[in-house]
């Protein structure tokens, strides 16, 4: 029997809906015919954030609350930005970011904005949980 001793501090998880849709893969998609370099980015930067604590990337200001139930993973590459909205699971060994919701943040696409969408997704995630 072997043990891994280096895993990661935490996992990223994209709710998955009643039609079994997944709306942020669809967003991520959606970005990547844009602007392909970016999203290859995006998951660079979360590989890199992996090895630090939840806890940690709320110090710095990575992980964002917003309310009690929805944070934002905040993602910068090159002066762009893009958000990953939903909340944090502690009920698994290793805690989970579970994405209701994603989007390229800009001066015409506020966090603010998009947290209803989220918070929508996450009480259907809390009623189909019970």
């Amino acid at each position: 029997m072997s043990i891994n001793l280096k895993k990661q501090k935490w996992e990223l998880e994209f709710w998955k809906n009643e039609n079994d849709n997944i709306p942020v893969l669809k967003i991520l998609e959606k970005t990547r015919k844009k602007d392909p370099v970016f999203v290859a980015n995006i998951f660079k930067k979360i590989d890199q954030f992996k090895d630090k604590k939840i806890d940690d990337l709320k110090k710095t200001q990575d992980i964002k609350d917003y309310d009690k139930d929805i944070s934002a993973l905040r993602i910068f590459v090159n002066k762009k930005k893009f958000r990953f909205l939903g909340t944090i699971l502690y009920d698994k060994i290793t805690p989970v970011f579970k994405s209701f919701h994603a989007f390229q943040k800009n001066e015409k696409v506020k966090t603010k904005k998009e947290l209803p969408i989220a918070q929508k997704r996450f009480k259907k995630f809390k009623e189909n949980k019970k």
